[in-house]
């Protein structure tokens, strides 16, 4: 059941939508352009931060048991330091 928005919800819609397109108008086609390249960059530098946190998720995944082996191989070391 999707709530009917009131008579205010409306009109006030229409306004903000009103003043957006005069807004648009009186901006430049060559701002509009730039506008449009800002958004393109930041999505695209969003892909690649989202491609680049993958890859790094991954090649931790792939380097665990090596990690695990340096860690393991610390210890002895820290044992044998008590030892002597």
């Amino acid at each position: 059941n999707k709530q009917k928005a009131t008579k205010l919800e409306i009109k006030n819609y229409f306004i903000h939508k009103k003043i957006n397109a005069n807004m648009l108008h009186k901006i430049s086609k060559k701002k509009k352009k730039k506008m449009e390249e800002n958004i393109k960059n930041q999505k695209i530098k969003m892909i690649y931060k989202e491609k680049a946190r993958r890859f790094h998720v991954h090649r931790k995944y792939e380097s665990g048991n090596s990690v695990a082996s340096a860690k393991s191989s610390s210890k002895t070391n820290s044992w044998s330091e008590e030892d002597q």
